[in-house]
């Protein structure tokens, strides 16, 4: 029952609308990680370093620059077989609305791998938080 969008470098699924709730899949090279900070990833980058890089080229593609972001949550992970990263955030809209945000990334020899779920933290976060954890367990690279 979920939307399915795909493009050369992503995937993206919502069951409701991507406005109310979304799961992405992205590829990007090595070259391309991180293009709003100007920086590249490589294979042998730490999870740590990832993750603040992800958090930072996150934040700098939102125009109010997200004052009210909160990390929750922020530790290495194995996802489809490489050693990643697993952050959980929460930030307000300009209109005041709580979202919540999951990221697990990697990389391997080719490039980066991000997987982010998104999702209103009121009624759809935990609604639909099972399906993104079942796709990140089952992800291959």
């Amino acid at each position: 029952g979920w939307l399915r969008l795909e493009s050369s470098d992503s995937l993206i699924l919502s069951k409701d609308g991507i406005l109310l709730q979304y799961i992405s899949i992205q590829y990007r090279p090595h070259a391309k990680a991180f293009e709003k900070l100007e920086k590249n990833s490589s294979s042998t980058m730490l999870p740590s370093e990832l993750a603040e890089l992800t958090i930072a080229e996150f934040k700098a593609t939102q125009e109010e620059g997200l004052p009210s972001l909160e990390i929750l949550h922020n530790a290495p992970v194995k996802l489809a077989g490489y050693t990643g990263f697993d952050i959980h955030l929460r930030y307000k809209t300009d209109a005041g609305l709580r979202i919540d945000m999951l990221l697990r990334g990697v990389v391997d020899e080719s490039g980066f791998y991000l997987v982010k779920y998104s999702a209103p933290t009121l009624h759809y976060f935990e609604r639909d938080r099972q399906t993104y954890e079942y796709l990140t367990e089952s992800l291959q690279l």
